[in-house]
């Protein structure tokens, strides 16, 4: 039944997701994302926490009867990017839900639609729209504000959409047990020398060679990640410094990421990494060191839930269960809702079966097919039910 009336509410699901990939917001306050979420809650006649410090909402959906309690997450927020896709319903302006987001909170809706006609399980399911997944640790601003407690999580489902794994056909659900996606830490090297006329060569101590040295390894660095511990990657996304072609600037910085699947790989660069920048420092006679920021932890499926979620799926969809084999580097904050509780991140494949050209999650033409959004919706719902009912 339940994966019947999820199939119903596909054309309201993608109604939700078209509305909000035309509101795009970036960060931890998200006004109108979070004001059409509440307007679809109020219609639903449900009754829901705002939180203080972000855009987050929690609703909690209470069984029949006394239990453990289930979370299900799906986060808001979009990217600083001018949407190119030339679809009817695209983002205006300099932001663009081009992570799949917008099918995230839609899907979640659906969800909670489905749960609510259901009070006859056991424990309590509390679904949370989190803010802030793209660096600006929603997650841990959630629960810092008590995402996690009053009543206490002890099982978290999330899941995300992809176009980029190979083994997912479109509709398709994927999940590992273990290590799932990348721990990140994002960091930035500021290199100081001494501005001033490019023409007082004895006076000024030029920082943009040492940063372009610095550069060079990092990238060596990463041509030889054959000789990390395991998967491991390690990348520049920004360099700035100067103003005008004829003064040397004071300072140069770079900006970049590594991401690791095992603490013994991120140990491993990050001692690279400060090797690299005190060695080149010393070459060039400027100073220049090395920060971290934006850490998220590698996110971690809990077998014995993975095993549930693999039954639910199996049970919605048989023989659709993917267990995916590929490395998944990209990074997630739903790690913080993870800690110390049972966690499972499933993968949804978005593509399509045609051969159009394939534009990945983060790229200003990304593009998704909204035909298997129901199968979201059907998926987190029924996952929590069956984890309520094996728990009691």
């Amino acid at each position: 039944m339940l994966k019947d009336e999820a199939f119903a509410l596909q054309p309201d699901i993608v109604q939700w997701r078209r509305a909000l990939h035309q509101i795009p917001e970036v960060g931890l306050h998200l006004p109108e994302t979070r004001d059409y979420l509440c307007t679809v809650l109020d219609g639903m006649g449900l009754s829901y926490r705002l939180y203080q410090n972000s855009s987050g909402i929690e609703l909690l959906l209470k069984g029949d009867n006394p239990g453990p309690t289930a979370a299900l997450r799906a986060d808001m927020d979009a990217l600083p990017l001018q949407e190119k896709t030339g679809l009817p319903y695209a983002a205006a302006g300099d932001r663009m839900h081009a992570c799949g987001h917008d099918a995230h909170m839609a899907m979640l809706l659906g969800a909670v639609q489905l749960l609510s006609r259901r009070r006859s399980f056991s424990g309590h399911i509390k679904c949370l729209f989190q803010p802030g997944e793209e660096g600006f640790r929603g997650a841990a601003s959630m629960v810092a504000e008590g995402a996690m407690e009053d009543p206490r999580v002890d099982a978290v489902f999330g899941l995300h959409v992809t176009n980029s794994l190979p083994e997912l056909t479109p509709g398709a659900l994927g999940l590992r047990a273990g290590a799932l996606m990348a721990g990140s830490d994002a960091f930035t090297i500021q290199v100081t020398g001494k501005g001033g006329h490019i023409s007082d060569t004895q006076l000024v101590k030029n920082p943009i060679p040492a940063a372009a040295q610095i550069a060079l390894c990092i990238q060596e660095l990463s041509l030889h990640s054959q000789q990390l511990p395991d998967k491991g990657v390690v990348a520049l996304g920004i360099i700035q410094g100067g103003q005008k072609n004829n003064i040397v600037p004071s300072c140069v910085q770079l900006q970049g990421s590594v991401r690791t699947m095992s603490q013994e790989t991120r140990s491993f660069i990050l001692q690279q990494l400060e090797k690299i920048v005190s060695h080149c420092a010393a070459q060039s006679g400027c100073t220049a060191g090395l920060s971290l920021f934006d850490s998220n932890a590698i996110v971690v499926n809990d077998p014995e839930l993975s095993a549930y979620a693999h039954r639910s799926i199996q049970k919605l969809f048989p023989g659709e269960a993917v267990e995916l084999t590929s490395e998944v580097m990209a990074s997630e904050d739903i790690s913080d809702f993870f800690a110390g509780r049972k966690g499972v991140y499933l993968h949804l494949g978005c593509g399509f079966s045609d051969h159009r050209e394939v534009f990945p999650l983060h790229s200003p033409r990304f593009t998704l097919n909204e035909d298997i959004l129901w199968r979201g919706s059907a998926i987190l719902a029924q996952s929590a039910l069956d984890w309520l009912e094996r728990s009691v």
